[in-house]
């Protein structure tokens, strides 16, 4: 994790690469910073892998926040929650990138 002037520099670094997005550079406590970082990057932010609730990505796009939300099946409670983001998302023109961390683990 970065601090936001730091992830801001590296971000746009990587730009001339065009990498599909950069995930999670900031802590993700402070939703206003990632709607900040959005907006002065030049490459799509990725987020959401450590929020809960519906109201938490709505309030993470409603800052502007994301480019791509990355709801954990396993944290916000399963198929129906996803679906409920999702729509959310959906309204915002914001792309949703599935994650799960513990099916990296399983693959082992």
């Amino acid at each position: 994790m970065f601090e936001p002037r730091q992830a801001i520099q590296l971000g746009n670094a990587l730009a001339p690469y065009d990498p599909l997005w950069f995930e999670e550079p900031i802590r993700p406590e402070h939703i206003p910073a990632r709607g900040h970082l959005r907006a002065q990057l030049d490459v799509p932010l990725a987020t959401g892998v450590s929020l809960f609730l519906p109201q938490d990505f709505l309030a993470l796009l409603a800052a502007g926040g994301a480019d791509i939300v990355q709801p954990d099946i396993c944290v916000v409670g399963g198929l129906a929650q996803i679906r409920g983001i999702a729509a959310i998302t959906e309204a915002h023109f914001v792309t949703v990138a599935r994650t799960t961390r513990w099916a990296r683990w399983r693959r082992r």
